[in-house]
């Protein structure tokens, strides 16, 4: 069936599209629901199928992302798929899906997170990106700004405030765009010394526990066992002190598909869930061969 692919591991069938999957390639390795079983936060809490394989060797599957939006089209033997099981708790959205939800800003409070590859450079298609959606974000998370030590933003976003932590070198930067209608102070005390980039900042939000909020960026040539025991965490331990909630965002550039066989990986994974973090997405938002960019939340 050229529209599907099998699971080496439970033999079930699944759309390709459903998967993010493009080319002739009939076979993946595990699947969705197979690759979230071996993840250590699953048996906690239980996510069904959200994690989404992406095959390292599949030079088209980003193409065309006009066809990675698209419904799946049927099989030519529909009941061999079992649909039953295929419960996403996160998934890709193009922007007409999301605006098809009709969130409510007064019901929901919008957090975002962008790797943006200059800032300065890109501010532009960032507002036009927002603009296009029918939801104001109250925090945006942006890494890899590139601003660096006494240069400014070239711009601005209307109804943002923008804090930001510089970069020295031509790959990095941490910071949040803020709502003006938000309250918030910087947590310069929680910023992670060394080579790993970050921002913290708390919010005030009303009839509601604090929230402290952090973007942070480890540099891919750094060892991810340096990153967790020598910085992560110190950090877990100066927030399990505080009866606060916490998000911590940004580009970790750990790939979390690998966890039951990386060591390191797995050491990471089991830090964040010992302090009670859980991931909120856990499909690839970078995908690379060797990259990933997570979200993980106390709550």
């Amino acid at each position: 069936m050229k529209n599907a692919v099998k699971c080496y591991d439970c033999f079930k069938w699944y759309h390709k599209r459903c998967l993010g999957i493009f080319g002739s390639s009939n076979k993946i390795n595990p699947c969705v629901k197979c690759a979230l079983q071996s993840l250590p936060l699953f048996e906690v809490h239980n996510f069904d199928n959200s994690v989404t394989n992406f095959q390292e060797n599949n030079s088209n599957r980003l193409n065309n992302h006009n066809e990675f939006f698209e419904n799946c089209n049927s099989l030519d033997s529909p009941h061999e798929i079992d649909d039953s099981s295929f419960v996403i708790n996160s998934k890709y959205l193009s922007n007409d899906q999301y605006n098809n939800l009709k969130l409510k800003d007064e019901n929901n409070f919008g957090i975002m997170r962008l790797n943006i590859a200059s800032l300065n450079k890109y501010l532009d298609d960032l507002h036009n990106f927002l603009a296009s959606i029918k939801f104001d974000f109250k925090i945006i998370g942006i890494s890899e700004h590139k601003i660096q030590p006494n240069r400014i933003l070239n711009g601005f976003l209307p109804g943002y405030n923008f804090v930001f932590d510089p970069t020295s070198i031509s790959h990095g930067g941490t910071g949040f765009f803020i709502a003006n209608d938000i309250s918030y102070v910087l947590r310069r005390d929680l910023r992670i010394n060394g080579s790993i980039e970050s921002t913290f900042i708390e919010l005030n939000l009303p009839k509601q526990k604090k929230l402290i909020c952090g973007c942070i960026y480890r540099h891919p040539h750094m060892s991810i066992n340096d990153f967790t025991d020598n910085f992560l965490v110190t950090l877990l331990e100066k927030i399990n002190k505080e009866n606060k909630n916490c998000l911590l965002m940004g580009d970790f550039n750990i790939d979390l598909m690998r966890s039951s066989s990386n060591n390191a990986i797995s050491n990471f994974l089991e830090t964040m869930s010992s302090s009670f973090f859980a991931p909120f997405v856990l499909q690839p938002s970078r995908i690379t061969a060797s990259s990933l960019a997570i979200s993980f939340s106390t709550q």
